[in-house]
């Protein structure tokens, strides 16, 4: 399925999902890659260790000019936090700081300068989801594991910030595999842009 959306998750199957369709990227666990494709755009960027990896790889075929399709008659299970318990600093670390060197290694400069404003967004709405004991700082009670996870976050965009050399180096490589123009992308990922709300809320 979608990885941007985890579409289905906690909800009821009443037969929703039973059409192919075409989604952004798939989840690595669940995902078969073409051959061509990997051959064409190299495979799994190494400097994503465990998070953002498949959503990397799978959104630089989709720019390469690649179909990614949802099949509903494959299933696949996955323990969800299995490589990393859901209420580790490391994994929050690794989250936040993949996710900023994938945007600057994929989205163009439109999305890029937007960036700052989605993080705001979305602190100020997992603040709001933890009043409401829902989202990701349910699972730091109290105010001293609410400061290490405000700390890791912090560390993980340094550490980002140190990777973005090279990271750009990747960016300037990777034009010549590009088959889509940069409001094309940016198109293909506002439609499939998650609400802040529901990322948060989703964390649960």
């Amino acid at each position: 399925m979608d990885r941007t959306g985890d579409a289905g998750t906690g909800e009821i199957d009443r037969g929703q999902y039973d059409s192919i369709e075409d989604c952004l990227w798939p989840d690595g666990c669940a995902a078969m890659y073409r051959a061509a494709m990997l051959e064409q755009i190299g495979g799994f960027d190494e400097d994503l260790f465990i998070f953002g990896d498949d959503a990397e790889l799978g959104l630089r075929g989709r720019i390469a000019g690649w179909r990614c399709l949802y099949v509903p008659d494959a299933v696949v299970r996955h323990h969800r936090g299995g490589a990393m318990k859901t209420g580790s600093t490391g994994r929050i670390f690794l989250i936040e700081r993949n996710r900023v060197l994938l945007a600057v290694k994929l989205f163009p400069v439109s999305l890029l300068l937007l960036n700052p404003f989605y993080f705001a967004a979305r602190t100020a709405r997992r603040d709001f989801a933890a009043v409401g004991e829902r989202g990701e700082l349910v699972r730091f009670p109290g105010m001293w594991n609410k400061l290490r996870l405000a700390w890791t976050i912090i560390r993980a965009d340094f550490a980002a910030l140190f990777m973005v050399p090279r990271t750009l180096r990747k960016r300037r490589y990777l034009r010549s595999i590009k088959r889509m123009k940069p409001g094309e992308i940016r198109r293909l990922i506002m439609e499939n842009r998650i609400p802040v709300r529901h990322l948060i809320e989703q964390s649960n």
